[in-house]
């Protein structure tokens, strides 16, 4: 019976009444009976008080009855109780309301198994219109409904499943608008539920630009009929950049026609974002291999100047010793030892760089020290002004003070050249606590560090000039103006300081840099004060290097201070003299860097031959590194190349005064 419907149904009933209603009442009417047992619907008529007056023969198979058991009989007689107080009801709503109405109700077969039935019922009038009971057809629509119910669960469970992926599924139709859109996509749109999404575009959602570039998209796939597989793209709400994996397909109708589109997005923001830092992180890398190969070029070079250096220094001294200042030449001497001291500058630049300067470190307070190069540095520089915020209680530091100096002029010198009008100089401090993720591409440990931030509004600068700044020997000056190692120098300090130096540029917004250096427990230290003159002494001095300028100049120089000088030209002959005379030898002054046996593994044999004997180190390169681990193991002291006989003699006075 599933083809019949509402419309079909009333036209059959109205014929059923008319006849009834022409012809009255004559249950063996032969044009009622051949009209009506021939219909393949169930037919029935009832009297005001509900009783059946009139059942077809369809409706009595239905009903599992005899004529003789359904006429006279109501529903109560027939049907289950609910079932028949359902009946009633609606029974005499239709008498009452005098309408005719098109129910689906429930329906229990023969067999006791539940259905659905569609029922059409209308007043019964007599021949003078007045209602006399009630008529109706109903026909099964059991399978109808199921099919119904099992439609809605299936777009109930479909409904269920869009909303829980966490990925975006929407339907468009040719002009773009959502037909179709799950939970994520309203979460995406900011709306309520998906039902505020239904009828929208994506330019009531996004910019103009963004949903313009989704809406060409669109096009492609329904003009070409093809998919837009991995599509990656970008849009921007409230300010912050997202990314979508999307992929479009055509959705075609029941005849084979593109009437839009259905879309399948994943958002991938955070993938992006991850894949910028992992990049970001392979270029700090990359970057940090770079300056460190660079640093151990720039390192050696400056070993080796230093060593011709202390050639030209240690003969200037020497020669300084037997005139006075009234000597035709003492002017130029004077000029010499000027332009070594210069020299020694650019390769303390250049060590600083390499991370391996000459490091004092000790606890420092970096408000008066950052002040008192800021002090030194307006003096001469009147058309910067300074502007500066302090943290009052701002950590401790361990640091090398004029380093630290060299460091800080070096950025003031650099935000000065960038502001040839004049202009404005932010220097600021501050406690700062570093997590791993900052602190990781540097191979440092997560904790408290001090940050100096130094901000200029100069000319800035682009990214490649950005990327470069740091590199020794790059310089935007002309020819001549700069040696490019200020930067690369304060990068390498900072650096061997166990901090982190960042620089921050645009082109026309000025440039900042900040430096965070890690905090110390300690209490801050002032500077102690040397006197600088020459202290002479009678005792006996082995004098190691393997560079015979060096030697030559040592010993002249030891000589000249009075004392004993014995050369050996490497650690192999060192090892040989302190085995054969090291009884009469008062200090032994050995270079770190040799062929074959170095420094470090002479003075382990040294000692081993002679435990008590003093030890002071002497390179080209600084305190640090090698020279660090052989002073914890016990040497005396430290001293490096170039230096003058002034200096050479205090050093030496003290570890021999302190045996």
């Amino acid at each position: 019976m599933e083809h019949h419907n509402s419309n079909s149904g009333k036209r059959i009933l109205k014929q059923v009444k008319h006849v009834l209603t022409k012809e009255g009442y004559k249950p063996d009417s032969r044009l009622l009976s051949s009209l009506i047992h021939s219909l393949p619907l169930n037919v029935f008529a009832k009297d005001r008080e509900g009783r059946f007056i009139f059942a077809n023969d369809f409706y009595c198979k239905s009903v599992g009855k005899t004529h003789e058991a359904v006429i006279g009989k109501d529903d109560f007689e027939i049907h289950p109780k609910d079932l028949a107080e359902k009946f009633r009801a609606d029974d005499k709503r239709i008498m009452d309301l005098c309408q005719i109405e098109s129910i689906e109700e429930a329906w229990q077969s023969i067999g006791g198994e539940y259905g659905y039935i569609q029922v059409i019922k209308s007043p019964l009038y007599d021949l003078r219109q007045e209602v006399i009971g009630i008529i109706g057809i109903f026909w099964d629509i059991t399978d109808r409904k199921k099919t119904e119910i099992e439609l809605a669960e299936e777009r109930n469970l479909l409904r269920t499943l869009i909303d829980i992926v966490p990925g975006y599924i929407y339907v468009k139709d040719r002009e773009s608008r959502f037909l179709l859109a799950n939970k994520a996509v309203a979460r995406l749109m900011g709306a309520d539920n998906p039902g505020d999404v239904i009828g929208k575009t994506d330019f009531d959602f996004y910019s103009d630009a963004d949903a313009e570039n989704f809406r060409n998209d669109e096009r492609q796939v329904m003009e070409e009929e093809k998919p837009l597989v991995d599509r990656e793209e970008s849009y921007s709400q409230d300010g912050q950049l997202g990314w979508i994996l999307t992929n479009k397909l055509p959705l075609r109708n029941i005849d084979g026609e593109v009437s839009g589109i259905v879309g399948l997005g994943l958002n991938i923001t955070r993938r992006k974002e991850a894949e910028r830092e992992r990049k970001r992180l392979e270029a700090q890398l990359l970057h940090a291999q770079k300056m460190e190969s660079v640093g151990t070029l720039a390192g050696g070079l400056a070993h080796d100047l230093n060593n011709l250096l202390m050639g030209i220094q240690g003969r200037a001294s020497l020669i300084t010793t037997e005139i006075d200042d009234a000597h035709p030449v003492w002017l130029n001497i004077k000029a010499i030892e000027e332009y070594v001291q210069s020299a020694t500058v650019l390769t303390n630049q250049l060590l600083g760089f390499a991370r391996g300067g000459k490091y004092e470190i000790k606890p420092t307070a970096l408000n008066e020290l950052i002040d008192h190069v800021a002090e030194m540095f307006s003096r001469t520089r009147k058309e910067i002004r300074l502007l500066k915020t302090f943290e009052p209680k701002l950590w401790v530091v361990e640091a090398d003070r004029r380093q630290m100096e060299q460091v800080l002029l070096n950025l003031f010198i650099n935000a000065w050249q960038a502001m040839p009008g004049g202009g404005d100089l932010y220097l600021r401090t501050d406690n700062v606590m570093l997590d791993k993720t900052i602190v990781a591409p540097h191979a440092l440990e997560p904790g408290r560090f001090a940050k100096i931030s130094i901000t200029d509004t100069g000319m800035g600068m682009d990214e490649p000039t950005r990327q470069r700044i740091f590199d020794p020997f790059f310089t935007t000056k002309e020819f001549g103006r700069g040696t490019g190692l200020g930067l690369a120098s304060a990068y390498g300090i900072v650096k061997n300081h166990g901090g982190i130096i960042t620089v921050y540029s645009e082109p026309g917004h000025g440039t900042a840099f900040n430096i965070y250096l890690p905090a110390s427990d300690n209490d801050a230290q002032e500077d102690d004060i040397i006197e600088k003159k020459m202290i002479k002494g009678a005792d006996t001095i082995l004098l190691v290097d393997d560079e015979k300028m060096i030697t030559d100049v040592g010993k002249a120089m030891l000589e000249k201070l009075g004392y004993r000088a014995i050369v050996a030209a490497g650690g192999k002959q060192a090892v040989e003299i302190i085995s054969e005379k090291g009884d009469e030898i008062d200090l032994v002054i050995l270079d770190l860097i040799m062929p074959d046996f170095d420094g470090s593994k002479t003075f382990d044999r040294i000692r081993a031959i002679q435990p008590d004997i003093p030890v002071m180190l002497s390179s080209g390169y600084s305190i640090n590194g090698q020279a660090t681990e052989i002073l914890k193991r016990g040497a005396n002291g430290f001293i490096q190349k170039p230096f003058q006989i002034s200096e050479f003699s205090i050093a030496i006075r003290k570890i021999l005064d302190e045996k």
